[in-house]
């Protein structure tokens, strides 16, 4: 049985695709490659996703956000995305990781959850050993 597997792609100002490996062509070593994304834009991430997986995102704000991958649409491969993360003025998304499923399970919320970690009491990145301070 094979598992459908997509390349997820989140830009830093926070849109988002899946292309189906299926739409992108292997080229020569002394190729330029195969465009993926809209002219202009910049990968933040690019994730190899199935529709169960949970991804994590992180702004550089200290915002973090969980979305399930089905919910972030397949598009074609110079297509722009869609708006998967709602940024503050100034922020970018920084990261993105695919969870791991513990002792089998997947999170259990996955839906658009959002945390700061201002919210939690914590100051941004630098603010003393580890970067994280309470």
């Amino acid at each position: 049985m094979s598992v459908r597997r997509d390349l997820l792609l989140i830009t830093v100002d926070g849109f988002g695709k899946r292309v189906p490996t299926r739409q992108i062509r292997l080229t020569g070593r002394d190729r330029k490659g195969v465009r993926v994304i809209a002219h202009g834009a910049t990968v933040a991430a690019a994730l190899m996703v199935r529709d169960s997986d949970t991804i994590v995102i992180a702004t550089r704000a200290a915002k973090i956000q969980t979305v399930a991958a089905h919910e972030v649409p397949r598009m074609g491969r110079t297509a722009r995305g869609a708006r998967v993360v709602r940024l503050l003025d100034g922020d970018t998304v920084a990261s993105a990781a695919v969870t791991v499923p513990v002792n089998g399970q997947r999170p259990a919320n996955v839906a658009r959850e959002t945390r700061s970690a201002a919210a939690d009491g914590l100051e941004r990145p630098g603010a003393g050993p580890g970067g994280w301070a309470r």
